[in-house]
């Protein structure tokens, strides 16, 4: 395995990704049997960090009060490339984890913002 590919995969064991698919409830999932409240109680119960290009996860976790996981990057990429993707992600991970723990962080291609996830110190 490559250097680069090994690094990569290093830094990103601690975090859950999911994908734009058709899900449970019409919602967008990775895994088409596994619902966005399951998502963020797998990446919370693991203690990992939940990527995702769904919004809707900030619904349950600050509308509907939903116990969050250790932090939460929205990535709100309109179209997502590939390209822009690796970039932010690269610089996620030159910044390190504790800039994003116990923070909803929104990433567009020009912007990074934060709010304390609840109950987070």
């Amino acid at each position: 395995m490559p250097d680069e590919v090994a690094g990569r995969r290093k830094h990103t064991e601690g975090c859950v990704f999911t994908a734009a698919w058709r899900g449970c409830g019409g919602h967008r999932q990775s895994n088409p049997g596994i619902c966005d409240e399951q998502v963020i109680g797998f990446a919370r119960d693991q203690q990992r960090i939940l990527l995702s290009f769904d919004r809707d996860h900030g619904d349950l976790i600050f509308g509907r009060a939903f116990a969050p996981p250790r932090a939460v990057v929205y990535l709100r990429l309109y179209p997502p490339n590939t390209e822009t993707l690796e970039q932010i992600l690269a610089g996620l991970m030159a910044l390190g984890e504790k800039i994003l723990d116990g923070q909803f962080t929104v990433i567009s291609e020009d912007n990074m913002r934060q709010r304390a996830l609840p109950g987070a110190s």
